[in-house]
């Protein structure tokens, strides 16, 4: 069976939890609140991936506990995972052309991550997995310096959003619930689904024909799991990568990120390859909506 690899790295799992305590405080039901980690494996579902790359430290309990879905994952070392991040910040930092205060420090925070979780994502392979919203390049303007803006602006222009009809689990939270994970990302179906995606990552594969075949596979394991699964809309994101993006890197950023960018964006470009972004944020913010409205209504009766 095709094995495709998502990454998500603590700051959009922490984005998941803050959005579950926002929701759950707003329903007047934070005192007692659980939090619902184990829901991201719903986005290897959504993305039609089968394992999940993340750093140590960041496996939450509930998943830790049931030995499929902690099969499923894999870990790198933390060091790894934020050293990218804090090189990256570290030098948007050197490059702020206001004060250096915490504010402006801060509002480089989503900016870092996404170009972490870029790196991330093309050394292992991987798509990836965002619940923070993907940056704004208007965010940064009069911020960060001309030379690196170019950089980032260029990258960003690149990015070309598609909304699909993806298949998420029911809203079946109870992390006891694992066995609906199990067989469906252990069957037949679920494996065609997941090779359907691998189309979208091509650059020689016309996009239209690829989301029609995705619709299509999707369909199939609604089907085949029509007790667990619903279609809804989500979100991807495609970064295709050409010369004119590689060419900006090397001539607007560090040296130092300029030549690992560089070589990573280059080996993808010779595969003829996308980067693939699975924008699960609202999903699971839908699905909460969806449990604590149904707590505060069982309250009332």
């Amino acid at each position: 069976m095709l094995k495709r690899t998502a990454v998500i790295n603590m700051a959009h799992r922490a984005a998941l939890a803050g959005t579950e305590y926002a929701i759950a405080n707003s329903f007047g039901l934070a005192k007692d609140i659980k939090y619902h980690d184990h829901l991201i494996y719903a986005a290897m579902i959504q993305g039609g991936v089968s394992q999940i790359r993340c750093c140590e430290g960041s496996l939450p309990a509930d998943v830790a506990r049931s030995e499929f879905l902690k099969s499923r994952v894999i870990l790198d070392k933390d060091h790894v995972c934020y050293k990218t991040y804090r090189e990256i910040n570290d030098i948007l930092q050197s490059h702020l052309i206001v004060n250096k205060n915490d504010e402006n420090k801060q509002s480089l925070t989503i900016l870092s991550f996404f170009l972490a979780d870029l790196l991330y994502s093309l050394d292992t392979q991987s798509a990836f997995v965002a619940t923070l919203p993907l940056p704004d390049i208007r965010d940064y303007q009069g911020i960060l310096s001309p030379n690196i803006l170019s950089v980032v602006g260029c990258l960003l222009s690149e990015i070309k959003s598609v909304n699909l009809h993806l298949p998420l689990p029911q809203f079946e939270i109870e992390s006891s619930r694992v066995e609906v994970f199990q067989e469906l990302l252990l069957s037949d179906i679920f494996a065609l689904y997941s090779e359907s995606h691998v189309a979208l990552e091509s650059s020689e594969v016309d996009e239209v024909a690829a989301q029609k075949n995705i619709l299509a596979k999707a369909i199939e394991v609604r089907k085949r799991f029509v007790n667990t699964i619903d279609l809804k809309a989500a979100t991807l994101s495609l970064i295709p990568v050409t010369t004119k993006l590689i060419d900006t890197f090397f001539g607007g950023w560090p040296a130092s990120l300029a030549n690992i960018f560089g070589d990573r964006l280059t080996s993808l470009l010779k595969k003829d390859k996308k980067i693939v972004i699975y924008d699960y944020g609202k999903s699971h913010y839908d699905m909460l909506m969806q449990h604590y409205s149904a707590i505060k209504r069982t309250e009332k009766i």
